[in-house]
């Protein structure tokens, strides 16, 4: 009884440590604490654009955003898509992100806007792109919750290489970080 006892502590241990974002989210969830209304999340967005300066020298303007936003549109939408499955599909997630210039990202951000995140605990909640990006994307590797697939690509900086050991949270955001927005909400390691 005691050995069994013991392996239950430990199998709950691995499993809170494996799952601990969610647990985390979870917790916040259940205590109110990202409760916003679509409008907040939409006004956050179009201000947070409004003020970015992409890092790539692309820029960004309502005339650039009318003629793009369709397919801002699209790649938003397909993001969501992906993001609101029970297997989300990472490259799916990162292709049609990966030739865009900053000014198309931001595009990509505002035409995302507010989407309601429902997770399996908890109530459901208004989120922009990061937002989401932060509730199902992974920082680490096997023991983060993730699957341990490590990203790269030549064009993205900091992740040329397998060497650069960029997980699928720090990949998104050394694409995203040409657009001049603060990715730091859904990765720590993007600078």
């Amino acid at each position: 009884m005691k050995n069994k006892l013991i392996g239950l502590i430990l199998i709950l241990a691995i499993l809170a440590f494996v799952f601990r974002k969610q647990i985390a989210q979870f917790i916040l969830n259940v205590n109110g604490a990202n409760q916003k209304t679509k409008a907040q999340v939409l006004a956050n967005v179009d201000a947070l654009v409004e003020q970015t300066v992409t890092l790539d020298d692309s820029v960004y303007t309502e005339q650039f955003y009318a003629e793009f936003e369709q397919e801002a549109i699209q790649i938003a939408d397909a993001q969501f898509s992906n993001l609101n499955s029970a297997f989300q599909t990472e490259t799916a997630l990162m292709t049609p992100l990966l030739d865009l210039s900053g000014a198309e990202l931001l595009c990509v951000y505002r035409a995302f806007g507010s989407k309601v995140y429902d997770p399996y605990f908890g109530s459901a909640m208004n989120l922009n792109l990061f937002e989401w990006y932060s509730y199902v994307l992974t920082d680490g590797g096997l023991f983060s919750g993730g699957d341990g697939v490590v990203f790269w690509d030549d064009e993205v900086e900091g992740c040329e290489g397998w060497s650069d050991l960029c997980y699928e949270a720090e990949f998104m955001g050394r694409i995203w970080l040409k657009s001049g927005l603060n990715v730091s909400m859904f990765t720590s390691n993007a600078d």
